[in-house]
């Protein structure tokens, strides 16, 4: 006897058209996570997301963009999601809460653009790097990106007596400093004050040492330790002019006793610029300052063997390196939203 078929009413022609746009606004979210390729985790509808640059260099910073759909929210403000990076083995390096960018709107929908800015830190030594995103603790989608390589310098700095009983011995004060400015390299604001490619904060194209370098300190008492550094040097005489890399909201400035004379820039949420070892501060804790703005002038200030100026980036509180935001700009808009635009026509094409 054969199988009994059940009767099934055909579609109208507006069933047809739905179809068609759902399959359409998939086809457009695929298109856009395919950079990020991953498993979908949450219960709710998935959203795409992408990396830009597409594979940045290890300590190199970079966005991950997060599309919203059907969503409209301020600029200025967190969304509830948040990305984490996490080793191929699952070990946390970092998160971040998105923020509001933008909005965009296609044929099917009006969303909001939210992005958290990010790096590895020059110490990630995988060829490649999970992303996680979430929506309070739920994980909503996960992905991979690979990463290009980087070779770091590896140096010997031979310290007095002075500077190794500063690096060395314990004391009350080094380590409440310590606490004050990892709090204020972690308790970021939604505000974005910069998207411009940054510029280097002296004249002089004399650099002493480099982002990343595998450092061996040689104490005066025999005894040696190892460390990375994670910023530029600049061999510059004592005085010269330090101006803002970029337009940011002054979030400490003041003397430390391993930094010396210390000014840090807020220029976006997490990100920010620190000034080390300079001989004089020119501006106070909530000015904003712009981009090429006087801060303060060079010196030997804090642990310190000579006359320089010691520039570093921080993204939500690890080091990134800081040519890759003189080479591209914090937030290229244009980029982003050529890709989608990019997308969206590929969408439009597979229809056909």
């Amino acid at each position: 006897m054969g199988l009994k078929r059940r009767s099934l009413s055909s579609p109208t022609l507006n069933d047809r058209k739905l179809l068609m746009k759902k399959n359409r606004f998939h086809k457009i979210l695929a298109l856009l996570a395919c950079i990020v390729t991953g498993p979908y985790l949450g219960a709710q509808e998935p959203t795409a997301f992408f990396v830009y640059p597409e594979k940045p260099r290890i300590g190199d910073a970079f966005q991950v963009v997060f599309l919203l759909p059907n969503q409209t929210e301020a600029a200025g403000s967190f969304s509830d999601y948040q990305v984490e990076l996490l080793s191929p083995k699952g070990k946390r390096i970092l998160s971040s809460p998105f923020f509001i960018f933008d909005t965009y709107q296609n044929e099917t929908e009006t969303g909001t653009i939210a992005m958290a800015l990010l790096t590895t830190g020059p110490a990630y030594e995988g060829a490649t790097i999970l992303i996680r995103i979430l929506k309070g603790e739920q994980p909503l989608q996960e992905g991979s990106i690979s990463l290009e390589p980087v070779q770091f310098v590896s140096m010997e700095i031979a310290l007095d007596s002075t500077n190794t009983d500063l690096l060395t011995k314990p004391d009350p004060r080094k380590e409440a400093e310590s606490r004050e400015l990892w709090q204020v390299l972690t308790t970021p604001t939604p505000l974005l004050h910069s998207q411009e490619p940054w510029v280097e904060p002296v004249a002089s194209k004399r650099r002493t040492a480099f982002f990343g370098d595998q450092r061996v300190y040689r104490y005066s008492n025999g005894k040696q330790s190892t460390s990375i550094h994670y910023g530029l040097d600049y061999g510059v005489p004592r005085g010269t002019p330090v101006r803002a890399c970029a337009r940011g909201r002054v979030a400490l400035a003041r003397y430390r006793l391993v930094t010396g004379n210390t000014v840090i820039l807020e220029h976006a949420p997490g990100v920010y610029s620190l000034y080390y070892h300079m001989d004089t501060i020119s501006v106070a804790v909530g000015e904003i300052v712009e981009q090429g703005a006087l801060i303060g002038t060079s010196g030997s200030t804090g642990l310190s063997t000579g006359p320089h100026l010691h520039w570093e980036i921080r993204i939500q509180g690890e080091s990134a390196n800081p040519d890759s935001l003189i080479t591209n700009p914090l937030l290229d808009k244009d980029a982003i939203l050529s890709r989608i635009s990019t997308y969206r026509a590929k969408a439009r094409n597979s229809d056909r």
